[in-house]
C-alpha cells in the first residue's frame, strides 16, 4: 500500500484530530476486502436486474479479491471528500466520488459499475473488435447514501452521472469514453414497485 497525506490541525490536543485538513491518496494493489455494506448492497442491486449475467457479483467466503483500490480527495474536519475512488478487480470496475463524515458516518456517493461480462472481458482484451463491431462496455450508475453500516442504494439515470465517472471507467478498461454504454437497472420489471427501489 502507498500512502501519501498532507494535513494540519489546530486546537486543543485532545480534539487535533477532529480539525485535521489537507489532502490524501491511497493505493492498495493485489488485495482482498473482508467486508464493505455499501459495496454489497450495490452488488445486491445488480443482482436482482438482468445487467449481471451469469455469476452474482458477491463477496466469497475468503472476501473479494483485487487488483488495485485507490482513493485520492480532501479532510476538512471530519468530512472525507473523495474526488475519485476505482477498485479494479477481476471481476467488476468501480468508480466513485463523494464523500462521508467520520462523525455521524453519513455519506453520498455517486458510483458507476461496470461488471466483467463475457462481452465486456472480450472488449476489454480485445479492443480492436470493440472498433469493428461497435461494442461497448455496460456501466451502472447508482447513489450511495445512509450510513456505512446501513447504506442505501438507488438506482440512477444516465443524465445523472458525471463526466469524470465514464473517465475514470475508461481509463481502468483503456478504452474511449464513446465505448462504455451507461445503463439504468430495471427495477420495476423485477417485481417491485417505484418506493422500493432503494435497497436498504
Amino acid at each position: 500500500m502507498d500512502l501519501e497525506a498532507q494535513f494540519t490541525a489546530q486546537g486543543q490536543l485532545g480534539t487535533l484530530h477532529e480539525q485535521l485538513s489537507g489532502t490524501f491518496s491511497i493505493t492498495a494493489r493485489d488485495g482482498n476486502l473482508q467486508q464493505a455494506a455499501p459495496l454489497n448492497r450495490v452488488f445486491e442491486l445488480l443482482n436482482l436486474t438482468e445487467v449481471v449475467r451469469g455469476k452474482n457479483l458477491e463477496f466469497g467466503p475468503a472476501g473479494f479479491p483485487y487488483r488495485t483500490l485507490s482513493a485520492r480527495g480532501t479532510r476538512e474536519g471530519k468530512v472525507l471528500r473523495f474526488d475519485e475512488m476505482m477498485l479494479d478487480a477481476p471481476v467488476v470496475q468501480i468508480a466513485a466520488v463523494g464523500q462521508i463524515d467520520t462523525g455521524t458516518g453519513k455519506m453520498s456517493f455517486d458510483v458507476m459499475v461496470a461488471p466483467l461480462q463475457t462481452a465486456n472481458y472480450i472488449l476489454e482484451h480485445m479492443p480492436l473488435l470493440n472498433r469493428i463491431f461497435g461494442g461497448s462496455v455496460l456501466a451502472v450508475p447508482v447513489r450511495v447514501t445512509g450510513t456505512w453500516k446501513d447504506p442505501i442504494v438507488v438506482p440512477l439515470g444516465p443524465g445523472a452521472v458525471a463526466r469524470r465517472l465514464t473517465d475514470i471507467i475508461g481509463n481502468v478498461l483503456k478504452l474511449p469514453v464513446e465505448a462504455i454504454t451507461i445503463i439504468t437497472p430495471d427495477i420495476e420489471s423485477q417485481g417491485k414497485s417505484a418506493p422500493e427501489k432503494e435497497l436498504k
